[in-house]
This record gives C-alpha cells, sequence and structure tokens, in this order.
C-alpha cells in the first residue's frame, strides 16, 4: 500500500515537473526574442515551481523518460504543449 502511494506520488511529481520545465522553456524562448514582463514572471513561478518539486520529492528519485534537455527540445518542437 505505500508502494503505492509512493508509485502515484512519483507519477504526481513526475508530471508537475514536465509541465513547469516546458513552461520554463516556452518563457526563456519568449525572453529570447522579446523581454515581457509575463515573460518573466512565468520564467520566476516556473523556476520556483520546479525547485520546490524537486525538493518535495526528497527520497523519491526523480526518474523517467525525461531531462531538461529533451524537455527543452520537446518544448521547442510542440510549443502548444499539446499531444500529436
Amino acid at each position: 500500500m505505500i508502494a503505492e502511494h509512493d508509485a502515484w506520488l512519483q507519477i504526481e511529481l513526475e508530471q508537475e515537473l514536465f509541465a513547469q520545465r516546458q513552461r520554463l522553456a516556452a518563457a526563456e524562448r519568449k525572453l529570447r526574442t522579446k523581454a515581457t514582463k509575463a515573460a518573466l514572471e512565468s520564467q520566476r513561478i516556473a523556476s520556483s515551481k520546479i525547485e520546490r518539486t524537486l525538493g518535495s520529492s526528497g527520497s523519491l528519485p526523480v526518474t523517467g523518460w525525461f531531462s531538461s534537455s529533451k524537455v527543452a527540445r520537446c518544448a521547442e518542437s510542440n510549443p502548444s504543449g499539446r499531444p500529436g
């Protein structure tokens, strides 16, 4: 039962981390073209949430098919973040 909960929590953390890394990549992409208040705010929030998510994973290893470089490449190839 504890292992099931840890597995569920791991999935939730990975999904949150992926979403925030996509948000960060999009904000940084926008900032390369034009510095906007919205992009700066999105960058700040995403960075904060990534740090908090990695901190809350604690003893749970953050694993999965993604890495920060894969997330950046995925976000660049699919800026909308929608599947397909």
